[in-house]
């Protein structure tokens, strides 16, 4: 029986209640079933795809279908299109020659994710005014930036941010404001300026360098087809959570896909904008892809390559925090099977360990969640409890009773 004879039939059960014992709810719950198996992905990697049970609490289980079929005759994600043969490089290695120059068809939803964190801009004419401004007193007019090489054109991209402005602290660093320089220019400008505020005054720290030179970046680039296959994001692309922001760059080619972080703020003491392995970057290439993959949200194959690391990483620290990482990949994906894997491996680590004790909050959240959207209302209020009682300074614990994390002192 194939899956539309299956589809016709539930219009017709219960006209004969003395002759069947299924009910339309199992029937649809085994139908679901079915179109998860015949839905889903066909790559390489196909035999990691978990297809979500039903939910026992999903009032319109056809929704759940119309979004399977929906998702399998979408244009292909970034894995689909490239595998893993993306390349994580310095800077100064990436043969900027060799870019193609002429359009690529990005991979579907690739320039939506990376635009969910934009430059907080206000004013893009003045934006474009200050940026071509700055261009001039460097010795590049209009004209002449449109025939620049990929190579000089994002060179003139840094240089218009590193030129223009002057690190200086200009939020309210709290702590970190030793010497109040962040203050005083809060009182005197205020503080979430728009990105050609700061480029209008001159100065900026880490994350208004970061956001400016995307700005920069995207306004050359609607004048430049030379810059047609290269895309410009903050440093969540990869990188590692540091108290610090910087910039990647992503290079589409027709078979294959290239990325780097430069760090133009750091490259104020020294010249040198290429990021660094270990600060700004995992050592290790599958976590880096990992990394990359979250971003854009295809956890399935983020939660793989984490998975994969995981079985050579055998001192319980590191352990401890790619199993954190995991637990958000297994509740993105709803995957009880995966957080299972995930809590069983973490509670089996030494609770001395340093790691295991700042992560463990992050395991009992995200068990929650996947117990709480999979209906599992007892599992879930179990863990919810545990994190409450437990660690109720925590951030989740903070986020579960509805309070705002950074409020209190």
């Amino acid at each position: 029986m194939g899956l539309m004879d299956l589809l016709n039939g539930i219009g017709n059960l219960g006209s004969d209640r003395d002759t069947t014992t299924i009910s339309r709810r199992t029937l649809i719950k085994s139908v679901l079933g079915i179109a998860g198996m015949a839905l889903a992905p066909s790559s390489a990697h196909a035999t990691d795809v978990n297809i979500t049970p039903f939910n026992e609490c999903f009032d319109e289980p056809l929704r759940w279908l119309n979004d399977a079929v929906r998702k399998k005759n979408a244009p292909e994600p970034f894995f689909e299109r490239y595998g893993l043969n993306i390349h994580y490089l310095d800077y100064d290695q990436i043969d900027l020659e060799d870019v193609p120059t002429i359009k690529i068809e990005p991979p579907y939803h690739f320039e939506e994710r990376l635009n969910l964190i934009e430059p907080n801009i206000e004013d893009p004419k003045k934006l474009e005014r200050l940026i071509f401004e700055q261009a001039e007193t460097l010795g590049y007019e209009r004209g002449r930036i449109k025939a620049l090489s990929l190579r000089e054109v994002l060179q003139l991209s840094m240089n218009i941010v590193t030129s223009r402005l002057t690190p200086r602290l200009v939020d309210d660093g709290g702590a970190f404001d030793e010497n109040e320089d962040g203050r005083e220019f809060v009182a005197q400008y205020g503080e979430h300026l728009h990105v050609e505020r700061y480029l209008e005054l001159g100065f900026g720290d880490c994350d208004k360098y970061s956001s400016a030179f995307i700005a920069v970046f995207n306004t050359i680039k609607g004048i430049n087809p030379n810059m047609a296959n290269v895309y410009a994001f903050d440093d969540t692309l990869g990188g590692n959570i540091q108290p610090h922001a910087w910039n990647s760059l992503v290079f589409l080619y027709d078979n294959h896909a290239e990325f780097t972080h430069i760090d133009l703020m750091f490259s104020e003491k020294d010249g040198d904008v290429r990021a660094n392995r270990l600060y700004h970057l995992p050592n290790d290439d599958r976590q880096l892809l990992g990394n990359f993959f979250a971003r854009l949200s295809e956890d399935r194959i983020a939660y793989s390559l984490y998975d994969e690391l995981l079985r050579d990483t055998k001192f319980h620290a590191g352990r401890a925090r790619l199993l954190s990482k995991m637990a958000l990949f297994a509740e993105q994906l709803n995957d009880l099977r995966k957080m299972e894997y995930v809590r069983e491996n973490f509670f089996a680590l030494s609770p001395d360990v340093t790691d295991f004790k700042r992560n463990i909050d992050n395991i009992l959240f995200h068990s929650y969640m996947v117990f709480h959207n999979n209906c599992l209302d007892e599992k879930a209020e179990e863990y919810k409890q545990r994190l409450l009682t437990e660690f109720p300074d925590s951030y989740w614990s903070k986020e579960l009773r509805g309070e705002h994390p950074w409020s209190t002192e």
